[in-house]
């Protein structure tokens, strides 16, 4: 992976958390549990409405084309799309995009409202 500027890392972190799927995979997985197959992570994911399958035929199916895909852009994981396989998770990875997220938050905080 290419080194990412704290804003790219900061973008990572907004896509990462912005849905509830993606957190619930994040929540679920451990080094421990690696490698893990993609039906056995959308088995122990909570069932519908959380899991989004927008266009996918199944939840299993919107963690291969939509969530998994997007976790490994961001660097968390690293997922075999042939054999369905998460075959690494980084935790320091996360633990960079959830500080580099948390300043930037804090970052654009104020003291004294705007007037608009």
């Amino acid at each position: 992976m290419t080194a990412n500027t704290s804003t790219q890392d900061a973008i990572y972190g907004f896509e990462m958390f912005r849905h509830e799927t993606r957190i619930q995979i994040i929540e679920e997985l451990s080094p421990s549990d690696i490698p893990m197959d993609r039906a056995a992570l959308a088995d122990e994911l909570p069932e519908e409405p959380s899991i989004s399958t927008q266009s996918a035929s199944s939840p299993e199916q919107a963690l291969h084309h939509l969530h998994l895909p997007v976790l490994e852009k961001t660097g968390v994981i690293t997922y075999d799309t042939e054999t369905g396989q998460i075959t690494s998770f980084d935790q320091d990875r996360l633990s960079t995009l959830i500080d580099t997220t948390q300043d930037l938050l804090q970052s654009l905080e104020t003291d004294e409202p705007k007037d608009y």
